[in-house]
């Protein structure tokens, strides 16, 4: 991320067996991992792992890394190019139960929430909650190195967090979802017809991909991989 270089290739070998097999989606090719190259690996993991309930593990190779309900995030002590906002990876979005709670501990962390910049066309803003027009509760935080998180509320669910979407910005929206679609089997099964953005899944993650009217910045110092 800050400034991520999208690699969607198969994963081999860059983790153990034991943890690939901690991932919770099922299917022939599944959304494995991202890489955040970081300046402050304990800085990171305060936030992940502190403030929004990642677990921090060690891989077999030594990388750091937190793990999350369907996803691993690996970091690398290597100082980013740039946040994550402008990129091709716009921002990850992880679900939660009690979209309150969790931006308390957000404050708490002095991290800041950009919800009111950040949300597209809500239909209201109430202490930095979004309501949408679907009537969905969002938020958006930095993290460090300005990596953009959306919140989103799911109320029934049973995990304290999990990944819930990625979402691309391009110039070429379409042909990158179609790519998706033919390259690793993602699905536009369920897609919102109405949103401002397109739409693919793969188990256990949603793609979204909104058009931008030029390419947005090389992403340089990490990468998100299905395996």
């Amino acid at each position: 991320m800050p400034r991520l270089t999208l690699v969607a290739a198969t994963l081999v070998l860059l983790y153990s067996h034991t943890a690939s097999a901690q991932l919770t989606a099922d299917g022939p090719i599944i959304y494995g991992h991202h890489h955040l190259a970081v300046s402050d690996i304990e800085a990171h993991k305060k936030f992940w792992v502190e403030t929004l309930g990642g677990t921090a593990i060690t891989l077999s190779s030594g990388t750091q890394a937190i793990r999350f309900p369907g996803v691993f995030i690996l970091m690398r002590a290597q100082a980013p190019k740039g946040g994550s906002k402008g990129s091709t990876v716009n921002h990850l979005g992880f679900s939660v139960p009690d979209l309150a709670k969790a931006l308390e501990r957000i404050r708490s962390g002095g991290y800041r929430i950009v919800t009111r910049e950040e949300a597209v066309a809500p239909k209201e803003i109430s202490n930095d909650i979004a309501i949408t027009t679907g009537g969905t509760s969002i938020a958006f935080v930095m993290a460090p190195d300005d990596v953009k998180v959306e919140l989103f509320e799911i109320k029934t669910q049973t995990e304290p967090v999990k990944l819930h979407h990625i979402h691309f910005m391009a110039d070429q929206n379409s042909a990158m979802r179609d790519w998706y679609v033919k390259t690793f089997g993602a699905t536009t099964a369920g897609s919102r017809p109405n949103a401002p953005f397109l739409t693919a899944n793969l188990p256990g993650v949603t793609l979204n991909f909104s058009p931008s009217m030029t390419a947005p910045a090389a992403m340089k110092s990490g990468m998100m991989c299905p395996i």
